[in-house]
């Protein structure tokens, strides 16, 4: 098994994680009222670059904290985290939105 560096964010309510995936990276929103009950995903997303990612992340939290806290998102700040292997589940089946 292929243990890969990824980030991870956490902003209440939200997690954020990215980790490589195929040609790019896998973007997983977790948490929030619109949470799937069984997994906790929000929204999944696929982007070419790190930067990418975090930047298309980085937005969609600012967002929805816009319309559900009437607020702005405090900034994320990304830590670095141990991702599973590439053949897990969470990784593979990543859609594109």
């Amino acid at each position: 098994m292929d243990i890969v560096e990824g980030f991870i964010a956490v902003v209440i309510p939200y997690v954020v994680s990215i980790c490589p995936h195929a040609n790019g990276w896998g973007v997983i929103v977790y948490g929030g009222r619109e949470a799937d009950a069984d997994t906790g995903i929000v929204l999944k997303h696929f982007a070419r670059t790190i930067s990418e990612a975090k930047g298309w992340a980085s937005g969609e939290i600012g967002r929805r904290f816009e319309g559900e806290f009437a607020m702005d998102a405090p900034e994320l700040v990304w830590e670095p985290l141990v991702c599973g292997p590439r053949n897990e589940p969470e990784s593979s089946d990543l859609g594109r939105k």
